[in-house]
Order: C-alpha cells, then sequence, then structure tokens
C-alpha cells in the first residue's frame, strides 16, 4: 500500500511549536484519501522502532513530533489512477 501511494499519497504537514516551545508538525488531512487509509498508516506508524536489534539508537535525525489534526486540509490534488478503495466514498460520490 505504502508503495502503491507513493510520495503524493502521503500527508503533508506544517511546522508549529507546542506550549513549551518544542517544535511539532501538525499532518494535513487528505480530503479524497479514504480514511481508512489513514489507520493504516496510524498503526504502521506506532511500529517505528528508535533503536536497532543491538539496543542502539537508530543512526540518523531524530524523528518527528507528528500530530494528525483534521481541522487542517491539505490543497494538494487527488492521484489519478488508485484503485478506487483508496479514495474516500463521499469525496468520489461528489465527483
Amino acid at each position: 500500500m505504502i508503495t502503491q501511494l507513493g510520495a503524493g499519497g502521503m500527508s503533508s504537514d506544517e511546522s508549529d511549536t507546542d506550549e513549551g516551545g518544542k517544535e511539532m508538525y501538525r499532518i494535513k488531512r487528505l480530503p479524497w484519501r479514504n480514511p481508512k487509509i489513514v489507520e493504516y498508516m496510524e498503526v504502521i506508524d506506532a511500529d517505528y522502532n528508535d533503536v536497532n536489534a543491538y539496543g542502539h539508537r537508530r543512526a540518523g535525525n531524530l524523528r518527528r513530533t507528528r500530530i494528525r489534526d483534521e481541522d487542517i486540509e491539505s490543497s494538494r490534488d487527488a492521484i489519478k489512477g488508485y484503485p478506487i478503495n483508496f479514495y474516500d466514498k463521499r469525496w468520489y460520490d461528489d465527483l
């Protein structure tokens, strides 16, 4: 599913800061994408491992703090050619 969605099917985000001044990112909702895909993405995100098999922190940048915000809608156009169940039913019916 991730491969089929590609970069265009992923939510974008915008930077923000919390009350303590810590940097975070608000995830924008793609109005055309099936909400079930969001559920799958949350499962995948929750499975992220901060450490490797030896118990050491993974190389690279630390993971971003990302907050899903249903009130922020992405202006990105829908991607054509996905399986029909990748699209939000109400959005698709209104075309």
